[in-house]
């Protein structure tokens, strides 16, 4: 009964979790386009990471092919090298996330303004989200970003 329940909640999780993607060539090829200086590596590998990102030498590694993980990462970039938000990368892990995924978001809005994005991933932080921002600091930061892509960004269509 109890390896029932945990495929259930697998399957649950697989649901919940399953959010709105573009085409990842598109993804590749925007990130290469609007963001030379950032350098893409693909690792395919089997584990539950899609992806990372290293401030020190702008690169973004891809572990499963989905346009999602390509913008979370490109989201790390934006708001640790443009906006200099990161603090202790370790002590603000829950405020870098969520401001990735924010800038995830506002991303696939340029591809699709009728967005079908649950924030799947940021809700595993949104618990936290009263403790590590100030609601003037959330909406400054947001707004940079926001403004940013806007300005580097524009229009895709």
């Amino acid at each position: 009964m109890y390896e029932s329940y945990l495929k259930e909640e697998s399957e649950i999780d697989k649901k919940i979790m399953k959010n709105h993607e573009i085409d990842y060539d598109t993804a590749i090829k925007f990130v290469s386009q609007k963001f030379p200086q950032v350098k893409i590596t693909e690792e395919f590998k089997e584990q539950d990471k899609k992806g990372s990102y290293d401030p020190l030498t702008k690169e973004i590694f891809i572990y499963q092919k989905s346009s999602q993980a390509v913008f979370h990462e490109l989201g790390h970039h934006i708001t640790i090298s443009v906006s200099k938000i990161a603090g202790d990368i370790i002590k603000e892990y829950a405020k870098n996330e969520i401001m990735a995924e924010i800038t995830c978001y506002l991303l696939f809005q340029k591809f699709d303004d009728h967005i079908d994005y649950n924030f799947a991933y940021s809700n595993v932080w949104a618990n936290r989200i009263t403790d590590v921002f100030e609601i003037e600091e959330f909406e400054h930061v947001f707004n940079s970003i926001s403004q940013f892509i806007e300005k580097e960004v524009g229009n895709i269509q």
